[in-house]
């Protein structure tokens, strides 16, 4: 299986789709950053795409549990999120995009850039590649 997890408005195709909203047009509700509805070891991949940054820092390692909990050993774990030096322009964005358009107050909104990085715990995953992606950098992960 290929998950999308925090798939927002877009997603890739051939990926079944998560959220923290319930909206019924997703395949998957995300509850305390959790599926409950998915097994131990079912995902081969899962995508994340700028998801992390709205994640309040001391619950990250929440979020990397769960993703644990649901790669198969060797799957792959792709995180997309927007480069340090693009954090300000970023947060305007943010800003703009989820409290004037959509006004949806619930999504945190970073006052800092954090480094997700170390919450990825080396024991349980190693990192393979980082892709540049113009303003975001793709890093992929593999479970051992």
């Amino acid at each position: 299986m290929y998950l999308d997890y925090g798939s927002g408005r877009k997603h890739p195709k051939g990926f079944k789709t998560s959220d923290f909203t319930g909206s019924p047009k997703y395949d998957y509700m995300i509850n305390n950053y959790k599926i409950s509805e998915i097994d131990d070891g079912m995902v081969d991949i899962i995508n994340c795409r700028n998801v992390i940054h709205h994640i309040v820092p001391e619950d990250v390692k929440k979020v990397i549990g769960e993703f644990r909990r649901l790669l198969k050993k060797g799957g792959e774990l792709r995180i997309s999120e927007p480069k340090k030096e693009y954090f300000i322009q970023n947060k305007i964005l943010d800003i703009i995009w989820y409290r004037y358009l959509y006004y949806d107050k619930d999504i945190y909104l970073p006052t800092f850039y954090y480094d997700f990085r170390r919450d990825i715990e080396e024991e349980h995953f190693y990192h393979s590649v980082t892709i540049d992606d113009f303003k975001n950098e793709i890093l992929v992960f593999r479970k051992k």
